[in-house]
């Protein structure tokens, strides 16, 4: 089994037991102890998601170029792939701005 076979499948059993823990741990803590858990553990997501993204920006490339070799791409379809990375980038940081820290909600706020 190749290496990232193993790792795909290690990060969908992680991800499968991180779901799993927080059904059990809501039903055995109670929402209140939930939300203060989640509230404590909140720097910890934000490094979380900041060193995926730091992931996904600096492993673009040899990702790229790795599996442009694996699947026999044509250099122009590398390339084309290799410039995406931007638009992902932009992307990502968009989605951290609506989705976890909220900006257009607090801008709406701000309005009323």
């Amino acid at each position: 089994m190749s290496f990232w076979r193993v790792l795909l499948w290690s990060s969908v059993a992680l991800v499968a037991l991180v779901v799993v823990g927080h059904i059990a741990w809501s039903q055995l803590a109670g929402p209140e102890a939930v939300g203060r858990g989640l509230a404590a553990a909140r720097p910890w997501f934000a490094a979380w998601r900041f060193l995926l993204y730091v992931v996904v920006f600096l492993g673009w490339a040899p990702a790229v170029d790795r599996n442009a070799e694996y699947q026999g791409w044509e250099p122009d379809h590398a390339e084309y792939v290799q410039g995406l990375r931007w638009r992902v980038a932009i992307w990502l940081i968009l989605f951290e701005m609506v989705l976890a820290q909220n900006v257009v909600g607090r801008f709406l706020e701000g309005l009323a």
